[in-house]
């Protein structure tokens, strides 16, 4: 495949990758949940109290209403929007450690996720500008859950 000098984004636009199909696991949960603070003492705490109760419900699977916490739904599709800009033709070559995530926006239509459940996922690029040296691309990732 080759790969153009700059961004094409009238082609780029509508881009999508093949349905693919993601789950997570109790522990996948839980380490997001201590990732993003829980089980921290206090907000000035740099360690971790894993006896905090009104944590549990993110980060002890055995709690009765464990759940995982609900951005976690920005993770789920395991980051694959690179790929979607790696395997194009209308992307230029580039690395994938300068780029830069500007903004994520989650609506979850069904209340809670579900740790074991499969989630199938779709992704397409919706809008693309380019700025000379540098590119602003759009995606739309809509994830369901599968049965």
């Amino acid at each position: 495949m080759s790969k153009p000098a700059k961004v094409n984004a009238a082609k780029l636009i509508g881009e999508k990758k093949p349905l693919y199909k993601t789950s997570f696991t109790d522990k996948d949960a839980i380490l997001y949940a201590l990732g993003i603070g829980f089980s921290r003492g206090n907000k000035n705490d740099i360690y971790l109290d894993p006896l905090r109760e009104q944590d549990f419900k993110y980060t002890n699977e055995f709690d009765s209403d464990f759940t995982p916490f609900p951005t976690m739904g920005v993770t789920i599709n395991k980051a694959d929007l690179i790929s979607v800009l790696a395997n194009s033709e209308n992307f230029p070559n580039f690395n994938p450690f300068i780029i830069l995530h500007a903004e994520h926006k989650l609506i979850m239509v069904k209340d809670a996720l579900q740790v074991g459940a499969e989630y199938e996922h779709e992704i397409e690029v919706i809008d693309c500008m380019d700025k000379g040296k540098n590119a602003f691309v759009l995606f739309r990732t809509n994830s369901y859950t599968i049965g």
